[in-house]
């Protein structure tokens, strides 16, 4: 069970790219965790100090609060680490509304966003092809 969790720091990078697979080979996906260590926008869940994982909040989907990141280790899922890191980004969260997304594909995730209290709210077609973007608001604000 994670330690505890706490805004992620500059230094954590190296760690964050450790846990998340798309990091390791994705420039802008690394300028994109930096951006978001260095705003304070970046939350960290800690297991005797190590990070397992990670969720980042944004302003810039209309206004409001969105996660475009959750990252979990892959030997810690399934183990409510996730649903800690949505929770922090709600309780974080500086506007009324939150919103995530994940591919229409991404079964997991949808189960994941069902389970904290997320609806979905829309589709964003030509992202990926042939895998539309399925928006999800948290409703239980």
């Amino acid at each position: 069970m994670p330690d505890r969790i706490r805004g992620g720091i500059v230094s954590d990078l190296p760690a964050l790219i450790r846990i998340d697979e798309i990091a390791q080979s994705s420039a802008k996906r690394r300028a994109q965790l930096e951006q978001a260590l260095a705003s304070g926008q970046c939350f960290v869940v800690l297991e005797h100090d190590e990070v397992i994982g990670f969720i980042t909040l944004s302003y810039t989907f209309f206004g409001c609060g969105f996660i475009p990141l959750l990252v979990v280790a892959a030997s810690h899922r399934r183990r409510g680490t996730a649903l800690r890191l949505l929770d922090v980004a709600r309780e974080q969260c500086r506007t009324e509304k939150l919103f995530s997304s994940a591919n229409q594909s991404n079964f997991t995730a949808a189960r994941l966003f069902a389970k904290a209290g997320y609806v979905e709210s829309g589709r964003i077609d030509n992202l990926d092809p042939g895998d539309p973007e399925i928006v999800f608001f948290f409703a239980g604000r």
